[in-house]
């Protein structure tokens, strides 16, 4: 994702994890300390996270977004579809 906002000077990106197993809990802190930051600094200002299936999974996605001390603009979504047409409608 970094590589593409980099590449492409976008910055919006549609985080589908519809299809990830397990418990992401562990990397919440370094998601909001670290991979945030880098995110921002390379043009990320929209964010439409489309949650795994795992109650866990939405849990650590929210801590990272709380964790998070920057200005980009997180929505979260249960279906890609409204993830792609929340996106597209950020000016």
């Amino acid at each position: 994702m970094l590589d593409y906002l980099r590449q492409k000077k976008s910055d919006r990106i549609v985080n589908d994890n519809t299809h990830v197993l397990g418990n992401w809990s562990e990397a919440a802190e370094w998601v909001g300390n670290t991979w945030f930051p880098m995110m921002e600094k390379a043009g990320l200002k929209y964010l439409a996270h489309v949650f795994s299936p795992g109650t866990f999974s939405e849990l650590a996605a929210r801590k990272s977004i709380d964790i998070m001390a920057g200005i980009i603009t997180t929505q979260f979504f249960s279906e890609v579809s409204l993830a792609e047409q929340w996106i597209n409608e950020q000016a």
